[in-house]
């Protein structure tokens, strides 16, 4: 009776620690996914308006002030054509996204920990995960569209800067950059919902059983 009771507990206390391990991973995992999303968002919105980082993005994320990359001259971008711009668009993709990343997968990873299995918890976490990055891809495109079709009402809403050589571009990656981090509250949204319903049909299972 006694090993019993002990093999009952040391069960549930390694149940706990797998969960707790995990949980952490899920964090880890979130930010390092939303990192890579950056990343690869801002390289191909860097080869789509290379101004939007020239002329903002650079200077939002104080690469220019810490020298990384050196202040354009905005009629030729001369100054940068030499210069690091693989790195910096990294940067600026990573300090984009990094703290959306731990915003997610904090709440993932709660929303995961409360359920009621280790098997449902992994279920959940790959379902969120890929729920969040459909909802952001399809967002940044249709920003992308909608920049697209709507150029004109939409350039006197989105701050654009003096002398831009290709101002419907600029336009256009700063509105798939919106776009981006509404389509990550919209994904979190979503997830979150889908968390809890799987939750309250766990329990109704357990109860009706």
């Amino acid at each position: 009776m006694l090993a019993s009771l002990l093999n009952i507990r040391f069960a549930a206390q390694f149940f706990k620690m797998k969960k707790n391990l995990f949980a952490f991973f899920v964090v880890v995992l979130g930010v390092t996914i939303a990192i890579l999303y950056g990343v690869i968002h801002d390289l191909l919105t860097f080869k789509l308006s290379p101004e939007f980082y020239y002329r903002y993005q650079y200077y939002k994320y104080n690469l220019i002030a810490y020298n990384f990359v050196t202040e354009v001259d905005y009629v030729s971008y001369k100054q940068l054509e030499s210069s690091n711009d693989f790195l910096a668009v990294i940067i600026c993709g990573f300090k984009g996204t990094w703290w959306v990343g731990l915003l997610l997968g904090v709440i993932v990873a709660f929303l995961s920990y409360i359920q009621n299995s280790f098997e449902l918890m992994v279920a959940c976490v790959k379902r969120a995960i890929a729920v969040n990055v459909i909802i952001c891809l399809i967002f940044s495109l249709l920003g992308y569209v909608i920049a697209s079709i709507y150029k004109v009402g939409l350039s006197t809403m989105v701050h654009m800067p003096e002398k831009l050589k290709q101002p419907i571009l600029y336009l256009k990656v700063s509105v798939i950059h919106g776009f981006s981090y509404f389509g990550a509250i919209m994904g979190l949204i979503v997830v979150c919902v889908l968390l809890l319903k799987e939750k309250i049909n766990t329990l109704e299972n357990h109860r009706l059983n």
